[in-house]
């Protein structure tokens, strides 16, 4: 049996210290951003940094851009998002619409997958905070 808890803090600045404590403690995270808003897109990596710095566990991170169903209204292309991912070297990236519940549960499956086989083989997932700027 494997137990989720999921935490959405939208990344308001109020939830900071609490997202934070979450980091410490995840074993797997998903770094979610809006494919309808440049500034999210450019946000992850701050996460991804605080999620190097605070968790000292093996830690597996999806990337995860969200909101698919507003295609007419999107400001970061597959590309950019699946870019980033290998550049962090994250195998799961997703593009989903929570609205309309597309590739959610393909989203937790292959995180789950992919947590379990880096805990077996006793691997972190890689980083490359500096290498994706500009």
């Amino acid at each position: 049996m494997v137990d989720f808890q999921i935490w959405n803090t939208s990344c308001e600045r109020a939830y900071e210290p609490m997202v934070e404590e979450f980091y410490f403690g995840s074993h797997a995270i998903v770094v979610v951003y809006d494919i309808t808003n440049r500034e999210s897109f450019e946000q992850v990596d701050i996460h991804f940094s605080k999620i190097e710095k605070l968790n000292p566990y093996i830690c597996t991170i999806a990337l995860c851009g969200n909101k698919s169903d507003l295609e007419d209204e999107r400001q970061v292309s597959y590309k950019e998002g699946k870019q980033l991912a290998d550049c962090y070297g994250i195998q799961t990236f997703f593009e989903t619409s929570a609205k309309e519940g597309t590739n959610i549960t393909p989203l937790f499956t292959d995180l789950f997958k992919v947590h379990l086989e880096s805990v077996k083989a006793s691997k972190v997932s890689p980083k490359c905070i500096d290498q994706f700027k500009g």
